[in-house]
This record gives C-alpha cells, structure tokens and sequence, in this order.
C-alpha cells in the first residue's frame, strides 16, 4: 500500500453526503491533509489555498460543472500548476461522460458510489500515471492514447512532452 501520509488533497462535490465518505475514506488512508470545497464556483480559490497536490472532482454540480474545474486547472486559469493529478468521481460513469473527463484531461475517472478500494485504486493510478503529460494547442493532460493503464514503478520519473515540438504524437 502506498504512503499517503504527505499527500495534500481536495475534494470539490456539492453532494455532502459524498463528501464525508471521501473524507472519511481518505482519513483511513492516513492522507495528510483533506480540503473540502463544497461549491465549484469557489473551487478555484479553494484549489489554490489548499496547496493541493491531487484534486478529486465531482462532475454534476450546479453553476460550473466539474469538467469545466478539470479544463481550468489543465489550461492555466487556476493558478497551481497544469500537471496537478486530477481524479473525477461521479455517479455519471457512462461512456459518454468518460470521454468528456478524459478528454478535459482527467488522470482517471472513478464511478459513484465509491468504496475503499476504488478510491485507494484511483488515487494509487493518478500518483503512479507515467504516461506522457502533452500541453498542446488543443488538449492538455496525461496522453489519451494508452488504453489500459497499469500502475507504473513508483520510482519512475514522469516525462513530459512539449506538443509544439513533437508534431508527430496526436494524443
């Protein structure tokens, strides 16, 4: 099991009864530090105070949704920076919804209601995500192209590629 004690994280879900499980499981998993963000109006501010170093995000919530948080973080407008590992959660798990997390730039997608097990997972995934992190013209996250995603050795470093100068890799 991964030492999660240093990891910073904050949770934006406007459901309060989610966000109490999330705290709570994240609390078993001896996280170090857990901000909750009960609005995603405010998220952005919240994001920033907290020093968050993983974000978990809900889709549905009423103003801007969480895809719109996701595309923010991922293109600038939030001040922390565009690699941030970023985990949707929601109940809308459907393929139409995947898409659109994976496609703003989401580390990983996890399905509503969440256990133990398919949170520790998810965060384990996003913290060991080796692939390439593209910032191009058009897209900005983990490169879409890998379609099963292994945990990767915690020891190895994570690469980045500059879109502009590798023309040739349209993730």
């Amino acid at each position: 099991m991964l030492d999660l004690s240093e990891l910073r994280v904050i949770v934006i879900d406007d459901n309060e009864f989610s966000m109490i499980l999330m705290r709570r499981l994240l609390g078993v998993m001896r996280v170090a530090q857990v901000t909750s963000c009960l609005d995603s109006v405010t998220a952005d501010e919240a994001i920033r105070q907290s020093k968050a170093d993983l974000a978990i995000v809900d889709i549905d919530m009423p103003g801007r949704n969480g895809l719109d948080v996701v595309h923010d973080i991922r293109h600038g407008q939030v001040g922390v920076p565009k690699d941030m590992c970023i985990l949707v959660a929601s109940a809308h798990a459907d393929l139409d919804h995947v898409e659109q997390a994976r496609n703003q730039g989401a580390n990983w997608i996890l399905a509503k209601p969440l256990s133990f097990r398919s949170l520790y997972d998810g965060i384990a995934r996003a913290i060991l995500d080796d692939r390439p992190f593209v910032d191009g013209a058009t897209y900005v996250g983990p490169c879409r192209r890998v379609k099963d995603v292994p945990l990767a050795d915690p020891a190895s470093d994570r690469r980045r590629i500059n879109i502009a100068r590798h023309r040739s890799l349209p993730c």
